[in-house]
């Protein structure tokens, strides 16, 4: 017969974190069937008939091996997460508020003025791909890309460069395209101040929650589609410069919490170059350590470190949100 377990997850913050534990846990060759929650943060995973008992501990150890890596953790019932993430935690914090207390003297003393109270922004936009490209979602769009550089090297080692020139090429485009659009959409809604002022309010939320569910503080989410994420694994299979191409397009559709949060600050922009100039400039944030994907994912970012990155990022995020917000409410007419 096979036997079921059930661990708790640290380190999921949004729907393609489900995807990426069961998959990499999946990828056991005793494991039958693994599948995750976001909201109960807990994995569960159907060994294969005939696997030999063990202590779950060894399972554990077995699979956060794979895991570790990417920023994740599994533990069992009677272990508490927070506990030994605490140092953790408490250094994130104090490196994402240094960092949202610098920029507060700086703006409000006029010495920069990076950000808008009631728009994101393009240098609010690129620090976000900044951030998401060093968290756990970077393991989710890093390991897609690692992936395809494999199988294009088995297939032909001479399109590797033009493969990731087409991957990167097509994942500019279709954020720059796609952004345009949901400004599009946005507008279509109407072009009355209440419209726009909605919209805004409802993407400082979503970036304020964005930073709760970094933080740790599990929030109502939809489940991420197996399906798009299938689809893109299935395109790094390809291993040809035009399933690199496609698997670039299709990381505008996975289901990862930075990305939708730059989505609907692109609904709220009002205009087709104002939204796409926004989620253009995520993407470019997210450049410098998606080229050097191989590297950073042997040793750059992971265990201890990225954890640490986790918590500083959902600070400044969940700051940058709150911000917006309280500009928001100005829009509202609420001053305080």
């Amino acid at each position: 017969m096979s036997s079921a377990h059930s661990f708790k997850v640290k380190g999921m913050h949004c729907p393609a974190c489900e995807f990426l534990v069961a998959e990499e846990v999946s990828q056991d060759a005793a494991v039958g069937s693994a599948r995750a929650s976001l909201a109960e943060g807990r994995l569960w995973v159907e060994l294969k008939p005939g696997q030999p008992e063990a202590e779950l501990s060894a399972w554990k150890a077995r699979w956060n091996a794979k895991l570790d890596p990417l920023g994740y953790r599994l533990y069992l019932d009677h272990e508490d997460p927070a506990r030994e993430s605490r140092r953790e935690t408490w250094l994130g914090l104090l490196a994402g508020g240094t960092f949202l207390l610098v920029f507060s003297v700086l703006q409000a003393t006029e010495i920069i003025n990076l950000f808008a109270p009631d728009n994101l922004g393009l240098q609010g936009s690129f620090l976000l791909g900044v951030l998401a490209s060093l968290s756990s979602c970077f393991a989710l769009v890093g390991g897609l890309l690692v992936s395809y550089t494999a199988a294009v090297g088995r297939r032909n080692p001479g399109l590797v460069g033009p493969g990731l020139v087409a991957f990167h090429l097509a994942r500019v485009g279709v954020f720059f395209a796609g952004g345009g659009l949901l400004a599009l959409a946005g507008s279509a809604l109407g072009d009355s101040f209440e419209v726009q002022r909605v919209l805004l309010t409802l993407a400082s939320v979503v970036m304020a929650a964005l930073g709760l569910n970094l933080l740790g503080v599990r929030l109502p989410q939809k489940s991420g589609s197996r399906k798009v994420m299938g689809q893109a694994r299935g395109f790094a299979a390809w291993g040809t410069v035009g399933g690199g191409a496609l698997l670039g397009a299709a990381t505008f559709f996975l289901p990862c919490g930075f990305t939708q949060s730059v989505q609907f600050q692109a609904l709220a922009a009002g205009a087709f170059l104002d939204g796409a100039w926004l989620t253009l400039a995520f993407v470019l944030g997210t450049f410098p350590v998606l080229a050097s994907v191989g590297w950073l994912l042997g040793k750059g970012l992971a265990g201890k470190s990225r954890a640490i990155l986790l918590k500083a990022g959902g600070t400044v995020v969940l700051g940058l949100g709150l911000f917006q917000f309280w500009g928001a409410l100005h829009l509202w007419g609420l001053n305080f």
